[in-house]
């Protein structure tokens, strides 16, 4: 190892130890349900990457995890209506699924998995599988 690349590994290392992370836009998820006799497995995939953003949901009418996409230095695809959640007291978005038109209700963060979509009950665990960008 010659100098510059041993003084590179250090200066990496030590960033490391700062708390400096590499920043990532996405993540994917597992779902699966704890429900005795309901056996709910799925994924989502939940926020965008470098060059893309993503709104993700459930499609009742599809029974699937569906998102629309677009790219970032493109405009935002317009939700279909904007409503107030009382879970989280924010403005949650709604927009068409590509496959069907329904609408979904747009997923921010694996946190707010709480219901399967299957049995409806409060029993769905959720693991991350990958951070992408």
């Amino acid at each position: 190892m010659n100098r510059a690349s041993g003084l590179v590994w250090i200066l990496f290392v030590a960033m490391l130890g700062v708390g400096v992370r590499p920043a990532f836009a996405g993540q994917s998820v597992a779902l699966t349900c704890t429900a005795s006799g309901c056996g709910y497995t799925g994924t989502a995939d939940l926020g965008g990457g470098f060059m893309f953003e993503m709104k993700t949901g459930y499609c009742v009418r599809c029974s699937r995890f569906t998102s629309v996409t677009w790219k970032r230095k493109e405009p935002a695809i317009k939700p279909i209506a904007t409503v107030w959640a009382p879970m989280t007291g924010r403005e949650e978005s709604i927009y068409p699924c590509p496959k069907c038109a329904q609408p979904f209700l747009a997923i921010s963060s694996a946190a707010q998995f709480k219901f399967c979509p299957k049995c409806q009950r409060p029993t769905i665990k959720s693991k991350l599988l990958r951070m992408y960008d």
